[in-house]
């Protein structure tokens, strides 16, 4: 540690990005909130990552993928969506910390990294894209918080971030207000691609998290119909 920063640490002692205590060792969360940030680990769907509650077999496909198969290829995530998980991720966006965010984009990261192993084409021309705001919606919150994962994972992966070719076009109420099946119709044609730039393209779509994985869903549809080859889903947090 330098000088400089020992007396900044010093004058201004670093806080857990999450429940704002002192922290007694460097990094930006404190133990007891890093003891409640939830890893999703099997047994879940080996399509949608929902995880799966009371049975032996580690990782098969779930009823609703088998039904109906999603657009995506894959979605994985590192976090199950509580405790730690959603207090950050409310943090992030909704009062823009930006500590906080540091942390998601840190986390995300590091994922990403073995995550990236297990991919069999490597030798394809990869883009990641995160899931876009109406510009109303960023002018509103000043930033988009998929974006902001996406550049940590994008100097995770050495791979290059296109925010501009998938948009939203049209205003969508909250997901996390609606019933699952107005969830889907919320989202319906909420999405476009705006050029060419994504054609025969492998997409890595990023967001912060995954409830139904509707909004993932739509913009794999989209992202497809442009002539994207693949889109595998990333996302900081699985609802279940």
């Amino acid at each position: 540690m330098s000088i400089l920063s020992f007396i900044v640490n010093f004058i201004y002692p670093p806080r857990c990005a999450v429940c704002n205590t002192f922290l007694d060792q460097r990094g930006l969360i404190c133990k007891e909130c890093l003891a409640k940030l939830r890893e999703l680990k099997p047994p879940f769907c080996k399509i949608c990552s929902v995880p799966f509650y009371g049975e032996k077999e580690d990782i098969h496909i779930c009823e609703n993928c088998l039904r109906k198969r999603p657009q995506f290829t894959s979605l994985s995530s590192p976090y199950i969506y509580e405790g730690t998980a959603s207090i950050a991720v409310r943090l992030f966006k909704f009062q823009k910390k930006a500590t906080t965010g540091k942390l998601l984009g840190t986390l995300l990261k590091e994922y990403s990294l073995s995550w990236w192993k297990k991919i069999k084409q490597k030798k394809d021309k990869y883009v990641i894209v995160p899931v876009p705001l109406t510009p109303k919606r960023l002018r509103q919150r000043g930033f988009n918080q998929s974006l902001v994962l996406s550049r940590y994972v994008s100097k995770s992966l050495k791979l290059p971030v296109d925010y501009l070719s998938l948009r939203r076009t049209k205003e969508t109420l909250p997901q996390s207000l609606l019933s699952p099946e107005e969830r889907k119709k919320n989202v319906r044609d909420a999405f476009q691609v705006k050029g060419d730039n994504l054609k025969k393209k492998r997409i890595i779509l990023i967001d912060d998290v995954a409830t139904t994985g509707n909004t993932l869903n739509e913009c794999a549809k989209v992202l497809k119909k442009a002539g994207a080859i693949e889109v595998r889903c990333l996302v900081f947090a699985r609802a279940v």
